[in-house]
């Protein structure tokens, strides 16, 4: 690697942290209190806990729900293939 490529290399780095510190910079100021237009803290706070627990539970169904189609088998289309429905012959070809 050349003097050129190490130091244009730090300078992308530079580059990077100047992003990610103005994505922080800018979430930071939503909640500034000399941001007229700031979001209420604790109404954020309360928000994200109540999407956080719906998660939980929709996870919780999903998990549900998988033990159910475990417990009942699960095939698939694959599964199926080969046999004769339209026959009623049963077994695989």
């Amino acid at each position: 690697m050349s003097r050129i490529d190490k130091i244009e290399n730090k300078i992308l780095d530079y580059q990077n942290e100047i992003i990610s510190l103005t994505r922080i910079e800018e979430e930071l100021w939503s909640y500034h209190p000399d941001n007229p237009d700031r979001i209420d803290v604790k109404d954020s706070y309360q928000k994200i806990k109540d999407n956080i627990y719906d998660l939980e539970l929709k996870i919780d169904e999903k998990k549900e729900e998988i033990l159910i189609v475990k417990n009942e088998g699960d095939l698939s289309n694959n599964d199926w293939e080969g046999f004769d429905h339209m026959n009623n012959n049963p077994h695989k070809k």
